[in-house]
């Protein structure tokens, strides 16, 4: 009996040895990339069936359950086409709460290799395809608690990604940024210090780059960014394109997320710029009409209102080898420059013959400039400080006048023939 309680205790033992050894085996298979990416590859697939869409991953590795690598990570909509892919994605998770309705994720580093992220709207549909997919994750969720959702990041890094958004019902614009239809390739970024609440985030931006479909290039945007529903600011900003270097303050306010679609009259702007070098080839890219106005300006000041109703309040602004203005500018009606009104104090303003020869007229694109009238030709510098209201190519302006042939106070209206010709009375 005893010996035969032995050889029990003998195999149970063996069995112990083996189930340990098996145990031990498992998790070293699972502290593999190997094995790591087998569960999370039938995790995607059980996502993918719940999303009723194709959600893949070709490689993930977790170090410690603290460094994470992914490889490949596709998600598809639910027309089959691309909705997210990242080649590569790596990061460190310093911490992680979730406690009834919150969850907090802390990141150390996070790099981003070749992000692209396709959003797209049919013509006729109300929502995205992004919305489509996770609607089939909600559809059967009947709880009306929300969940909490935050995610610092010490730094993120983007490198080489696209960002295309796409909406059929609304067509494209022949020149400029159409924003219903926005092509972004070439991101590249540096962003520390992310702290992302809900569907606000704040950041320090120390390094976005970017080149969008229409021509408009972003060799550099920085400053500290605030990001929400309803506000877009961002402090101590620097802007660099091929054409223009911006800096100062900027904040835009407006009812929702959507108004963006309606950028030109439904943000409200604020900038605070210290002195600019900005050019209307960049401006064009905003404002269509303007395209084939190729002049570069230094300018400072305040701008309060939407594009379609801007208020330049203490603006100061040179142009060309003698042009100089200061004052406060009320320009109403863009992007339409024919129907565009302007309502100026000017304080200062100085120019010369040369430097009026190059402001061309509607269309801009022509080249067509306008016609100097005979008795500035010869006026050397010209001052003037006083009103100015109408418009680009019929207005009144009354102040007073000085140049080499005199000093004079004037009350004059000027009018330009589809000719070019200028007449004034």
């Amino acid at each position: 009996m005893s010996k035969t309680i032995k050889k029990v205790l003998k195999i149970l033992k063996h069995i112990g040895v083996i189930l340990i050894l098996f145990i031990l085996l498992i998790q070293f298979f699972l502290w593999t990339s190997i094995g790591q990416t087998l569960i999370a590859q039938q995790a995607t697939k059980l996502l993918g069936n719940k999303l009723n869409t194709v959600v893949s991953i070709g490689k993930i590795d977790i170090s410690f359950f603290k460094f994470i690598r992914l490889e490949q990570l596709y998600v598809e909509d639910l027309n089959q086409d691309t909705l997210f892919y990242i080649e590569n994605l790596s990061t460190e998770i310093d911490q992680w709460h979730f406690k009834n309705d919150s969850f907090k994720l802390e990141l150390g580093v996070v790099q981003i290799e070749n992000p692209t992220y396709y959003l797209h709207q049919q013509n006729g549909d109300s929502i995205t395809n992004l919305t489509k997919v996770f609607q089939s994750l909600f559809s059967n969720d009947t709880s009306s608690s929300s969940l909490n959702l935050e995610i610092i990041s010490s730094q993120i890094s983007i490198n080489d990604g696209v960002f295309v958004w796409d909406n059929e019902n609304y067509e494209e614009l022949d020149f400029g940024i159409s924003w219903d239809h926005i092509g972004l390739k070439k991101i590249n970024g540096d962003i520390t210090n992310f702290e992302m609440i809900n569907d606000s985030f704040n950041a320090q931006i120390n390094h976005l780059s970017g080149i969008e479909k229409s021509g408009f290039w972003v060799n550099n945007f920085a400053g500290n960014a605030i990001f929400s529903t309803t506000t877009t600011q961002v402090e101590n900003l620097k802007i660099t394109t091929p054409h223009s270097k911006i800096s100062g303050d900027l904040l835009y306010e407006y009812d929702s997320i959507a108004s963006y679609a309606e950028f030109i009259d439904q943000v409200y702007m604020r900038y605070e710029l210290d002195t600019s070098v900005v050019s209307f080839t960049d401006i064009a890219y905003f404002a269509p009409p303007l395209q084939g106005m190729d002049y570069k300006i230094t300018v400072f000041g305040k701008e309060r209102g939407p594009v379609n109703d801007m208020k330049f309040q203490d603006i100061f602004l040179s142009y060309g080898s003698s042009t100089v203005l200061n004052g406060r500018i009320f320009i109403s009606g863009l992007p339409n420059i024919e129907s565009t009104s302007f309502n100026c104090r000017i304080k200062q303003l100085k120019s010369n013959h040369q430097d009026l020869a190059t402001i061309k007229t509607y269309p801009f694109t022509e080249g067509k400039t306008i016609a100097i009238p005979n008795f500035l030709k010869n006026a050397g510098d010209i001052f003037f400080n006083g009103n100015f209201s109408g418009f680009y190519n019929n207005f009144v302006t009354y102040g007073t006048f000085q140049s080499d042939n005199g000093k004079v106070s004037t009350d004059l209206k000027l009018a330009q023939e589809d000719s070019g010709t200028i007449f004034y009375d």
